[in-house]
């Protein structure tokens, strides 16, 4: 399944609304849908089940929701909200992914520009307990690369208001430790990698490094270079005001005996893969589109087997908010109500269209915890990537870079086919 825009990801909407419509009433599929209720009154729903193939049978999909709520309001000045719609425990399965909510809240406003309650979203939306499976990088659904776009996009391009912390690591191997028939550090406390080659025997270490293990014996351990003192029975001279034991070749060696800065070697048994992580703290970027993007917390890691030829993708989050904020014209003295009623009603037109172009600008956003994976992820498809690219042409080209052109496109391309 590909859709090229929002418009048409509105109307698959409308046409499958419809056609579950039918199904429901007429008690049988319709044109692919099938929609079954096991109970509704007038406030709630309960049991819906909906199955679909959409776009001649290549996409199927099928969502369960146990429990639909929904109640009107009666519109006032501090809170003007019409409609609360309550969704529990969704379930939503498709050929490319599944989607697990806990809890959904929709709450709609009347007219938000006339009661000042907000400039363009017309909805709240709250999400408890979000979890996205994605089977394949390169089938990912409409909706998740459309957000992961804005996402990325803000990162690059958007303005850091708050980062408390934020911090990257990579690793080239060992990240998935496979251990050995009864490993010698079993009964250790220790897991850390460093840790374990610098406490083995120095005859098994000998050998590793290729070494032989009888030149231990025969050789007396030599003494640190700390240690040594001066044949003499005084302290070494300064020459040239250079104290003898600051020499880089004495600090290499005393380097050499610390096993901080002991390398260590790539086992047998060590995977040929890569890790890269991200996490942040309070992130608050602030886009172009007049959006303010908030992150309590937010973990991000990326893993590359070239052992097994497979890659994947995991993000969690918590304490998402994606809130629209005035535009400067927008903030303006309160004015009188009928100028703000003729306001509201001329910017009705403009929302609707916005609505329909990008249902995203319409909704103020609140999600507690999202969770994020992706079976088999491809680099190339990583957006970051692609926007990078992107971004470092349009820069070069920019500065009167031209040597760019054939290098950069022929990166991107090799990463996008």
């Amino acid at each position: 399944m590909i859709l090229e825009s929002s418009l048409e990801l509105f109307c698959a909407v409308l046409v499958s609304i419809f056609y579950s419509a039918i199904s429901y009433l007429l008690g049988r599929p319709f044109f692919g849908h099938r929609l079954s209720i096991g109970r509704l009154t007038l406030w709630t729903a309960r049991d819906v089940h909906f199955e679909a193939a959409l776009f001649t049978n290549t996409y199927r999909c099928s969502f369960r929701i146990p429990l639909i709520a929904w109640s009107f309001h009666l519109p006032r000045s501090v809170e003007p909200r019409w409609c609360t719609i309550t969704l529990h425990d969704i379930f939503y399965k498709s050929s490319t992914g599944d989607v697990s909510i806990g809890r959904f809240e929709l709450v709609l406003w009347f007219f938000p520009v006339f009661f000042r309650q907000s400039t363009q979203p017309w909805c709240n939306v709250v999400i408890d307990d979000f979890r996205v499976l994605v089977f394949k990088s390169i089938q990912t659904p409409y909706y998740i690369h459309r957000l992961r776009e804005k996402l990325v996009s803000a990162l690059l391009t958007g303005d850091v208001m708050r980062c408390d912390m934020a911090r990257t690591t990579c690793r080239f191997s060992g990240v998935s430790d496979v251990p050995e028939a009864e490993p010698w550090w079993s009964k250790k406390q220790g897991t850390c990698a460093e840790e374990r080659w610098l406490d083995r025997p120095q005859d098994e270490a000998r050998h590793a490094l290729g070494e032989p293990e009888d030149c231990a014996d025969d050789e007396e351990p030599e003494e640190p270079v700390r240690d040594r003192e001066d044949p003499a029975g005084h302290e070494e001279e300064e020459e040239d005001g250079v104290c003898e034991g600051n020499k880089p070749s004495e600090k290499a060696k005393e380097l050499g005996l610390d096993r901080r800065y002991t390398t260590v070697p790539m086992r047998t048994s060590d995977k040929d893969e890569m890790c890269f992580s991200w996490l942040s703290r309070q992130l608050h970027i602030y886009n172009c589109d007049s959006r303010v993007y908030a992150f309590g917390s937010i973990d991000a890691q990326v893993r590359r087997s070239w052992s097994e030829d497979r890659g994947s993708f995991v993000m969690n989050a918590e304490e998402l908010r994606w809130v629209h904020v005035p535009y400067p014209f927008e903030m303006v003295s309160p004015r009188s109500g009928l100028t703000q009623l003729f306001s509201s009603l001329f910017h009705f037109p403009l929302d609707l269209m916005r609505i329909i172009h990008s249902p995203s600008t319409s909704v103020n956003l609140l999600i507690t915890r999202l969770d994020v994976r992706f079976d088999a992820f491809r680099i190339r498809d990583a957006e970051m990537l692609r926007q990078g690219l992107l971004l470092l042409r349009e820069k070069a080209k920019a500065n009167n870079i031209h040597w760019n052109d054939f290098f950069i496109d022929a990166l991107a391309y090799a990463l996008t086919h």
